[in-house]
């Protein structure tokens, strides 16, 4: 009777926890469109974030992104753009991009940051100013020999 009522109670949790993600889903804070991006000579689908709210959630609680797949963050204006990786669960390359979409910072292999010990989470800070902020899965921007000074098309 007891391993019947552990096995419940954990079934119940795990349902609650599942529950929790799927209402804090990028759904929850609005539309996300996608555009075409060309990154060296590989074509990739990105999310964009152009509003507050969807910078804000970026690519939280996500546990896969595709090959070709990313995220572009649009900002109203150029300005230093400080990322962290809190409740991110994927290791990222994060990419900052000038107004003419060249290639100014470069953070590579972002390591995924819990909600649990939020002082733990560092914080990415680049030392140039860029409007648009590019993610990628890690390791992308070194298979496409990416550097700084290179465009990325949108």
């Amino acid at each position: 009777m007891k391993v019947i009522f552990f096995l419940f109670l954990l079934a119940f949790v795990l349902a609650l926890y599942l529950w929790s993600h799927k209402l804090r889903d990028s759904s929850s804070v609005g539309r996300i469109k996608s555009i075409k991006s060309t990154i060296g000579d590989q074509e990739f689908i990105l999310d964009v974030a152009d509003t507050e709210q969807l910078r804000s959630y970026g690519l939280m609680n996500r546990i896969h992104l595709d090959s070709n797949a990313g995220m572009l963050f649009i900002f109203d204006m150029q300005g230093i753009y400080p990322f962290w990786m809190k409740n991110t669960l994927i290791p990222l390359d994060i990419i900052w991009l000038n107004s003419n979409k060249e290639v100014v910072y470069i953070k590579e292999n972002a390591k995924p940051c819990g909600n649990l010990i939020e002082a733990l989470c560092k914080t990415i800070i680049p030392n140039k100013i860029a409007k648009y902020v590019v993610e990628l899965n890690s390791g992308k921007t070194s298979e496409l020999g990416l550097k700084i000074g290179d465009r990325i098309e949108f």
